[in-house]
């Protein structure tokens, strides 16, 4: 669904950054962005029930916090999004070095049907 503009405008790059996600949903991806691991913390909480692949790259920006609940919780989320797509997240997050971290992502890709996931499982139990 292409964003709606007043005709004569382009879109600002706030304005394209929601393009296609539901206006409910908008608040939360704000906070994916926030540097405070709080905040983030309770847009996932909100997000939870409501893991929208329209968000995937949203999800990367909350993949770069340093909180270790703020990754984990992304990287439960990504599990339950079962697409192909997030497997450069999850990839990335194995280069995260931290056992429980690598462990969430294991968990993670098990949760995808996907032939693919085999030789990152193998990676992440090096």
């Amino acid at each position: 669904m292409p964003l709606k503009v007043k005709p004569g405008k382009t879109a600002s790059i706030s304005e394209r950054q929601y393009d296609g996600i539901s206006s409910h949903l908008q608040e939360f991806v704000t906070d994916l962005h926030s540097r405070d691991s709080t905040v983030q913390l309770n847009a996932l909480a909100s997000l939870r029930n409501r893991v929208d692949y329209k968000i995937l790259h949203h999800y990367a920006k909350a993949l770069e916090s340093e909180d270790y609940f703020v990754q984990t919780e992304v990287i439960q989320q990504l599990g339950q999004i079962r697409h192909p797509d997030v497997l450069p997240l999850l990839r990335k997050a194995l280069k995260i070095p931290d056992a429980l971290i690598q462990l969430s992502v294991v968990h993670s890709l098990r949760r995808l049907d996907h032939s693919s996931v085999i030789p990152l499982i193998g990676q992440a139990l090096k």
